[in-house]
Protein backbone atom coordinates (compact mmCIF):
# COMPACT_ATOMS: atom_id res chain seq x y z
CA UNK A 1 0.00 0.00 0.00
CA UNK A 2 1.46 3.38 -1.14
CA UNK A 3 1.59 6.18 1.33
CA UNK A 4 0.01 9.42 -0.22
CA UNK A 5 1.26 12.30 1.92
CA UNK A 6 4.89 12.00 0.41
CA UNK A 7 6.72 10.36 3.92
CA UNK A 8 7.93 6.85 4.24
CA UNK A 9 7.16 5.03 7.90
CA UNK A 10 9.94 3.54 8.93
CA UNK A 11 9.02 -0.22 9.00
CA UNK A 12 8.56 -0.03 5.28
CA UNK A 13 12.50 1.04 4.93
CA UNK A 14 14.04 -2.45 4.78
CA UNK A 15 16.66 -4.26 2.60
CA UNK A 16 14.08 -4.05 -0.86
CA UNK A 17 13.85 -0.72 -0.02
CA UNK A 18 10.91 1.75 1.44
CA UNK A 19 7.46 1.94 -0.37
CA UNK A 20 7.18 3.86 -3.20
CA UNK A 21 5.04 7.05 -2.60
CA UNK A 22 3.70 8.68 -5.35
CA UNK A 23 3.34 11.43 -3.79
CA UNK A 24 6.74 11.88 -3.51
CA UNK A 25 7.90 10.81 -6.95
CA UNK A 26 5.84 13.47 -8.25
CA UNK A 27 7.57 16.20 -6.00
CA UNK A 28 10.78 14.95 -7.14
CA UNK A 29 9.75 16.27 -10.44
CA UNK A 30 10.59 19.82 -9.54
CA UNK A 31 14.22 20.40 -8.31
CA UNK A 32 13.64 23.37 -6.28
CA UNK A 33 11.57 20.96 -4.03
CA UNK A 34 14.48 20.55 -1.32
CA UNK A 35 12.72 18.72 1.09
CA UNK A 36 11.29 16.38 -1.37
CA UNK A 37 14.70 15.24 -2.81
CA UNK A 38 16.14 15.02 1.44
CA UNK A 39 13.33 12.93 1.82
CA UNK A 40 14.11 10.68 -1.13
CA UNK A 41 18.04 10.27 -0.78
CA UNK A 42 17.63 9.43 3.31
CA UNK A 43 14.98 6.84 1.73
CA UNK A 44 16.75 5.17 -0.90
CA UNK A 45 20.71 6.20 -0.45
CA UNK A 46 20.69 3.08 1.21
CA UNK A 47 20.05 1.03 -1.36
CA UNK A 48 22.40 2.50 -4.18
CA UNK A 49 24.85 2.06 -1.58
CA UNK A 50 24.07 -1.59 -1.56
CA UNK A 51 23.92 -1.89 -5.20
CA UNK A 52 26.94 -0.17 -5.59
CA UNK A 53 29.13 -2.14 -2.80
CA UNK A 54 28.35 -5.04 -4.65
CA UNK A 55 30.43 -4.46 -7.47
CA UNK A 56 32.73 -1.56 -6.11
CA UNK A 57 35.55 -1.84 -2.72
CA UNK A 58 36.22 1.62 -2.90
CA UNK A 59 33.59 3.90 -0.78
CA UNK A 60 35.02 7.00 -3.03
CA UNK A 61 33.57 4.80 -6.30
CA UNK A 62 30.56 3.92 -4.07
CA UNK A 63 30.14 7.76 -3.63
CA UNK A 64 30.71 8.65 -7.24
CA UNK A 65 28.78 6.17 -8.64
CA UNK A 66 25.83 7.31 -6.61
CA UNK A 67 25.81 10.86 -7.23
CA UNK A 68 25.86 9.77 -11.15
CA UNK A 69 22.69 8.00 -10.38
CA UNK A 70 21.51 10.80 -8.89
CA UNK A 71 22.44 13.54 -11.54
CA UNK A 72 20.85 11.30 -14.03
CA UNK A 73 17.66 10.88 -11.62
CA UNK A 74 17.31 14.51 -11.39
CA UNK A 75 17.67 15.00 -15.26
CA UNK A 76 15.08 12.44 -15.94
CA UNK A 77 12.88 13.28 -13.33
CA UNK A 78 11.69 16.61 -14.87
CA UNK A 79 9.65 14.53 -17.26
CA UNK A 80 9.06 11.04 -15.57
CA UNK A 81 5.40 10.23 -15.10
CA UNK A 82 4.65 7.38 -12.19
CA UNK A 83 2.54 4.02 -13.03
CA UNK A 84 1.64 2.10 -10.13
CA UNK A 85 1.01 -0.91 -12.11
CA UNK A 86 5.51 -1.02 -12.39
CA UNK A 87 7.91 -1.05 -10.35
CA UNK A 88 9.64 2.17 -9.14
CA UNK A 89 12.44 0.48 -7.73
CA UNK A 90 13.19 -1.63 -10.24
CA UNK A 91 13.26 1.72 -12.52
CA UNK A 92 15.79 2.97 -10.48
CA UNK A 93 17.47 -0.67 -10.07
CA UNK A 94 17.72 -0.28 -13.92
CA UNK A 95 18.80 3.54 -13.96
CA UNK A 96 22.00 2.74 -11.32
CA UNK A 97 23.22 -0.38 -12.68
CA UNK A 98 23.58 1.49 -16.07
CA UNK A 99 25.78 4.37 -14.41
CA UNK A 100 27.64 1.16 -12.77
CA UNK A 101 28.84 -0.59 -15.80
CA UNK A 102 29.62 3.31 -17.31
CA UNK A 103 31.81 3.79 -14.38
CA UNK A 104 33.48 0.43 -14.86
CA UNK A 105 33.65 0.82 -18.28
CA UNK A 106 35.33 4.09 -17.88
CA UNK A 107 37.75 2.21 -14.81
CA UNK A 108 38.63 -0.54 -17.04
CA UNK A 109 40.01 1.69 -19.90
CA UNK A 110 41.64 4.19 -17.59
CA UNK A 111 43.58 1.00 -16.04
CA UNK A 112 43.68 -0.22 -19.38
CA UNK A 113 45.88 3.12 -20.59
CA UNK A 114 47.70 3.19 -17.50
CA UNK A 115 49.42 -0.60 -17.49
CA UNK A 116 50.24 0.36 -21.27
CA UNK A 117 51.91 3.58 -20.37
CA UNK A 118 53.83 1.90 -17.49
CA UNK A 119 54.55 -1.34 -19.91
CA UNK A 120 56.25 1.33 -22.52
CA UNK A 121 57.97 3.02 -19.45
CA UNK A 122 59.62 -0.48 -18.38
CA UNK A 123 60.61 -1.10 -21.86
CA UNK A 124 62.04 2.00 -22.13
CA UNK A 125 64.34 1.31 -18.88
CA UNK A 126 65.21 -1.90 -19.82
CA UNK A 127 66.52 -1.91 -23.53
CA UNK A 128 69.77 -2.07 -24.33
CA UNK A 129 71.51 1.34 -26.20
CA UNK A 130 70.84 0.26 -29.76
CA UNK A 131 67.13 -0.30 -29.50
CA UNK A 132 66.80 3.05 -27.12
CA UNK A 133 65.99 5.20 -29.41
CA UNK A 134 62.74 3.36 -30.86
CA UNK A 135 61.36 2.98 -27.34
CA UNK A 136 61.90 6.83 -26.36
CA UNK A 137 60.27 7.45 -29.84
CA UNK A 138 57.14 5.27 -28.36
CA UNK A 139 57.32 7.18 -24.86
CA UNK A 140 57.67 10.36 -26.46
CA UNK A 141 54.08 10.13 -28.71
CA UNK A 142 52.92 8.36 -25.16
CA UNK A 143 53.34 11.72 -23.73
CA UNK A 144 52.42 13.77 -26.57
CA UNK A 145 49.17 12.25 -27.30
CA UNK A 146 48.57 12.37 -22.96
CA UNK A 147 49.64 16.39 -23.50
CA UNK A 148 47.17 17.02 -26.41
CA UNK A 149 44.29 15.09 -24.49
CA UNK A 150 44.95 17.44 -21.39
CA UNK A 151 45.08 20.40 -23.82
CA UNK A 152 41.86 19.00 -25.04
CA UNK A 153 40.08 18.32 -21.68
CA UNK A 154 41.65 22.30 -20.25
CA UNK A 155 39.51 23.72 -23.79
CA UNK A 156 36.46 22.07 -23.16
CA UNK A 157 36.78 23.06 -19.50
CA UNK A 158 37.63 26.75 -20.63
CA UNK A 159 35.04 26.66 -23.01
CA UNK A 160 31.62 25.32 -20.32
CA UNK A 161 33.61 28.16 -17.64
CA UNK A 162 33.25 31.00 -19.78
CA UNK A 163 29.02 29.98 -20.39
CA UNK A 164 27.97 29.35 -16.74
CA UNK A 165 28.45 31.94 -14.11
CA UNK A 166 30.77 32.12 -11.44
CA UNK A 167 28.86 30.56 -8.59
CA UNK A 168 27.44 27.62 -10.75
CA UNK A 169 31.03 26.73 -11.78
CA UNK A 170 32.22 27.02 -8.10
CA UNK A 171 29.76 24.85 -6.89
CA UNK A 172 30.79 21.96 -9.63
CA UNK A 173 34.33 22.45 -8.36
CA UNK A 174 33.24 22.08 -5.04
CA UNK A 175 31.51 18.53 -6.03
CA UNK A 176 33.43 17.44 -8.63
CA UNK A 177 37.24 18.48 -7.83
CA UNK A 178 37.15 19.13 -3.84
CA UNK A 179 34.82 16.06 -3.23
CA UNK A 180 32.37 18.16 -0.75
CA UNK A 181 28.91 16.61 -0.75
CA UNK A 182 26.06 18.38 -2.58
CA UNK A 183 24.26 19.42 0.95
CA UNK A 184 27.58 20.71 2.34
CA UNK A 185 28.23 22.53 -1.05
CA UNK A 186 24.90 24.23 -0.77
CA UNK A 187 25.29 25.52 2.80
CA UNK A 188 28.46 26.77 2.28
CA UNK A 189 27.16 28.98 -0.63
CA UNK A 190 23.55 29.45 0.73
CA UNK A 191 21.59 27.53 -1.82
CA UNK A 192 18.97 25.28 -1.71
CA UNK A 193 19.84 21.86 -1.92
CA UNK A 194 18.04 21.61 -5.33
CA UNK A 195 19.65 24.17 -6.57
CA UNK A 196 23.18 22.88 -6.13
CA UNK A 197 22.11 19.76 -7.73
CA UNK A 198 20.81 21.11 -10.60
CA UNK A 199 23.95 23.91 -11.26
CA UNK A 200 26.32 20.69 -11.19
CA UNK A 201 24.01 18.59 -13.15
CA UNK A 202 24.10 21.60 -15.88
CA UNK A 203 28.28 21.26 -16.01
CA UNK A 204 28.48 17.87 -15.79
CA UNK A 205 25.52 18.17 -18.99
CA UNK A 206 28.07 20.80 -20.41
CA UNK A 207 30.99 19.16 -20.34
CA UNK A 208 29.75 16.04 -22.06
CA UNK A 209 28.01 18.00 -24.91
CA UNK A 210 31.65 19.79 -25.37
CA UNK A 211 33.22 16.54 -25.23
CA UNK A 212 31.42 14.78 -27.47
CA UNK A 213 31.14 17.81 -30.13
Amino acid sequence: MSTTNGSLSASARQDNGPETSPTLVRRLQSWEDTAAWRLFVDQYNHLFEKWSRSKLRNPADVDEVNQQVLWELARRMTGFRYDPAKSFRGWLRTLHQSRLLDFLKLERRRRTKNEQLAKVRFLGQQTSASSSTEDDNMIQRSSEETSIAFKKALTIQQRVQERVSAQTWTVFCDIAINGQSIADTAKRHEMRYASAFAAYSRVCRMLRQEANA
